[in-house]
């Protein structure tokens, strides 16, 4: 018997794992700017923590549960984010005649021009036109060339010019 596999389940097995993670500068730029923040925020929060603490009962003290789970919050986010910089790799841009991950594509369509940069799942935002490299119409442009003509979802699609 198959086992249905799940288009999610790929983004999923690629966020795990201790394998290298490819950022652009900016990505990079952006977890140290969300370190710094929590960093900064977190003294306030472990003073709230103490005070509440100080309130009486803490199996009834709803405000020091919600400071408490604050705080386990940020600090997993702090050693998640300290940990996904362990494993980054900046991605070079570079002129190439293919498609590669770090790639500005102009894609032409019959609903006029899109223009997508491929990123690895962490960047991803394809409102503002950085989608994964797993992600399905990521995966039909990997390795293409100029003039690579492919349809997705009902439309057709053209690589017009790779950056």
């Amino acid at each position: 018997m198959r086992i249905p596999k799940r288009r999610g389940e790929e983004f999923r097995k690629a966020k795990k794992g201790t394998g290298p993670i490819y950022l652009t500068r900016a990505g990079i730029q952006a977890i140290h700017d969300e370190l710094r923040n929590i960093e900064k925020e977190l003294p306030t929060v472990v003073q709230t923590v103490q005070e509440t603490r100080e309130m009486g009962d803490l199996s009834e003290n709803a405000a020091y549960q919600i400071a408490k789970g604050k705080m386990r919050r940020m600090q997993t986010r702090l050693l998640v984010l300290n940990e996904r910089l362990k494993n980054v790799i900046e991605i070079q841009k570079g002129k190439h005649d293919f498609v590669q991950l770090g790639s500005t594509v102009v894609l032409q369509t019959s609903n006029g021009e899109k223009i997508y940069t491929l990123v690895d799942s962490y960047e991803s935002d394809p409102a503002n036109g950085f989608i994964s490299w797993h992600a399905p119409i990521g995966k039909q442009l990997r390795n293409k060339h100029v003039g690579f003509t492919f349809d997705f979802n009902g439309s057709s699609y053209t690589i017009d010019n790779i950056n």
